[in-house]
């Protein structure tokens, strides 16, 4: 199982790149989707990673992805123009699993 991250900064891509997860860039909810629908078609991808930034420019995308794929898990990160609210994975596990952590 692999990660693999979706972002708007080079910043993020390149610190997670020196992690070894391989990303993209993309600036329109456009770019995002079809990315997704490339990302759901891969059995090796695991986790898509996407940044918070750019989440909040094509939600709706985000929230229709995550209805109609079980797998791989989409999971929002902070990145250094978000608010850093850092309650969007408590709240996805929460939605998911019905467990508050």
């Amino acid at each position: 199982m692999r990660l693999y991250l979706i972002c708007d900064n080079s910043d993020t891509a390149v610190g997670l790149r020196l992690a070894g997860v391989e990303s993209c860039m993309a600036d329109e909810a456009d770019k995002v989707e079809e990315k997704l629908a490339e990302l759901a078609d891969d059995s090796d991808i695991g986790i898509i990673l996407i940044n918070e930034t750019l989440c909040s420019r094509c939600q709706n995308v985000v929230t229709q992805f995550r209805k109609t794929h079980s797998l791989p898990l989409l999971v929002e990160i902070p990145d250094s123009e978000s608010k850093g609210t850092g309650d969007s994975i408590s709240a996805y596990v929460r939605e998911a699993v019905g467990v508050k952590i």
